[in-house]
C-alpha cells in the first residue's frame, strides 16, 4: 500500500518537529552539564578551604605557647616517673643499709670479703648504666627499657628477700640467693639510671622552661627523700622486729623495700 501525499507531508512535518525539539534540548543539556561541573568545582573549592582552615588551626595550636605554671602544668605521666624513682632509690639504699650486716652476721663472711662484695655490687650497678643506655638508644627506647628493667629490679629484690628466710637456702644459709638477687638488682638499677631523668624531661614542651625546672627539682628531691627514708627505716625494722625465732628480721627489712 503506497502512502498518500498528505501522509508524506504529515510525516515530514513530524520529523521536522522532532529534529527541532532535539536541537532545543541539546543546549539545555549542555547548560545542565555546565551547571553540574560548576557546582562540583565549587564543592571542591569549599572542601579545600576547609582543609586549609583545619591545617592553619593546627599550626596555630602548635605555635601557641603551652602552659608554663610549674606543678600545675605537669602531664599525668610525670607522677609515674617521679614515683618510680622514689621507690627505686628507697629499695636500693634500704637494701644497702643492712647488706654489710647481712653478709657478716647472717652469711658468715668476714668484713674484708663483705666490703669486696659490696664494692663489686656498686661497680656493677654503675657499669650497667652503659648497658641500659645502649639498649635504650639502639633497640627498645626509654619507656620499654625502664619497664623491662624495673621488672628485673623487682625480681632481684624479691629473690633477696625470699632467700633471707631462715632455712630457705639451707643450714647454714647458702649465699647463692643473695648474689643472684644482687646481680639482678645491679642490672635493674644500672639499666634504668640513664633513662628515667631524660624520659621525664621528654614529656614537656621545650618552651616550658619554668615547668621543666620544677620537674627536675621535684625529681631529685624524690631521689633524696627515698634514700633518706629507707636508710632510717630499714635498719630499725631489721634490729627492732624479731621474726622466725631470730633476733633480726631480714625478710621484713629486705621485703619492705622490695614491695
Amino acid at each position: 500500500m503506497s502512502m498518500s501525499d498528505d501522509d508524506c507531508e504529515r510525516n515530514l512535518k513530524q520529523a521536522d518537529q522532532e529534529s527541532l525539539l532535539q536541537d532545543n534540548v541539546k543546549p539545555h543539556r549542555k547548560q545542565q552539564d555546565d551547571m553540574a561541573s560548576k557546582c562540583e568545582s565549587e564543592d571542591k573549592t569549599a572542601a579545600g578551604i576547609a582543609d586549609e582552615g583545619s591545617i592553619m588551626a593546627d599550626q596555630v595550636r602548635k605555635l601557641a605557647p603551652p602552659e608554663d605554671r610549674g606543678l600545675r602544668s605537669f602531664p599525668p605521666s610525670i607522677a609515674c616517673v617521679i614515683g618510680n624513682e622514689f621507690c627505686e632509690r628507697f629499695c636500693f639504699y634500704g637494701m644497702k643499709a643492712i647488706l654489710p650486716i647481712y653478709l657478716t652476721a647472717w652469711l658468715g663472711y668476714s668484713e674484708d670479703k663483705s666490703t669486696t662484695f659490696i664494692h663489686s655490687f656498686n661497680f656493677a650497678a654503675y657499669f650497667f648504666t652503659l648497658f641500659g643506655g645502649i639498649v635504650s638508644d639502639s633497640w627498645l627506647g626509654k619507656f620499654k627499657t625502664i619497664l623491662v628493667l624495673s621488672i628485673v629490679y623487682c625480681v632481684g629484690s624479691a629473690v633477696l628477700a625470699a632467700t633471707s628466710f631462715p632455712g630457705a637456702t639451707g643450714t647454714p644459709p647458702s649465699p647463692w640467693g643473695c648474689f643472684l638477687g644482687l646481680g639482678l638488682l645491679a642490672l635493674g638499677t644500672g639499666g634504668i639510671k640513664p633513662c628515667v631523668a631524660s624520659f621525664g624531661g621528654e614529656q614537656f614542651d621545650a618552651r616550658q622552661v619554668i615547668t621543666i625546672g620544677v620537674f627536675f627539682s621535684v625529681f631529685y628531691f624524690s631521689i633524696n627523700a627515698g634514700s633518706v627514708l629507707s636508710m632510717l627505716l630499714t635498719p630499725i625494722l631489721r634490729s627492732n622486729v624479731h621474726c622466725f625465732g631470730q633476733q633480726s628480721c631480714y625478710p621484713l627489712a629486705f621485703g619492705l623495700p622490695a614491695v
